[in-house]
Order: C-alpha cells, then structure tokens, then sequence
C-alpha cells in the first residue's frame, strides 16, 4: 500500500513537472512550505482578471484584496521576530510534508496555510481579520 502512494506520488510529480515545463507558468511554479511556517494565498492576476470580466466589470475582488493585504501586514508584523516563516503567495501548487496541495482544489481564492512544528498542516479558507488570522496561528503553530 505504502510502495502504491509512493509510485503516485512519483507519477504526479512527473507529470507535473512535464506540464509545467510545456506551459512555463507561473501558476506551475511549487511552493515548498517548510516547519514553521504560514502561507497566505491570494488569486493570480488571471484569476482577477476572470472576476472582474465575469461580472461585467463590477467585482469586490478589488475591495477582498484590500481587505486581506491589512489584515496580513498586521500579522506580518506581529509574527516578524518569530521562529514562523511567513510567505505571501499566489502560486497554485504548495509542497507540504511530501505532498501537493493544489490551490485549485481548495475551492477558495484566498485564505491561510500553516505547517507547525510537528509536521502537522492546517488549511484555512477565506479572507479573516487580523485577530482571526492570529488565533487560528496560535492554535495550530
């Protein structure tokens, strides 16, 4: 069973180095999330430009941005002389603990990462406050 997720793993791996050499994307780039730390995730430019057109030039997507650029400056600040690492990305696909989380599949355009100390991983979607976003690092640091 063991010898069967390793060969997947492999397998996806391979592919996506494939595919991503043929697109050579942004969006192929993999962001390699290490103990101790947080990665806040926010939609690509294409993502935003596909919100904008879908809702005909009206969207919030300006108003979310701001929003969540606030709250994560105070958390940068907070945390600044912490042993976490703190990453902003808009990358689609984040290795953690010998996996692929692929943003796609998460189903929400922003929200927050957090691999602790002891391998565990906590995901968390959407955009929250500053206060929000510190006690759920508190919890799961």
């Amino acid at each position: 069973m063991k010898l069967n997720i390793l060969i997947f793993q492999a397998l996806f791996f391979a592919f996506f180095l494939i595919a991503c050499n043929q697109k050579k994307s942004s969006k192929c780039e993999l962001l390699e999330i290490k103990p101790n730390s947080i990665v806040f995730y926010y939609p690509d430019e294409q993502k935003i430009d596909s919100l904008i057109k879908l809702n005909n030039g009206e969207s919030n997507i300006e108003e979310s941005l701001s929003d969540f650029s606030n709250y994560i400056s105070e958390i940068i600040d907070l945390y600044h002389d912490s042993s976490l690492t703190i990453q902003i990305s808009n990358n689609r696909y984040f290795s953690v603990n010998d996996s692929v989380i692929d943003r796609n599949d998460l189903n929400s355009d922003f929200g927050i990462i957090i691999s602790g100390n002891k391998n565990n991983l906590s995901i968390h979607k959407g955009i929250m406050t500053d206060l929000d976003y510190m006690q759920i690092i508190e919890e799961n640091k």
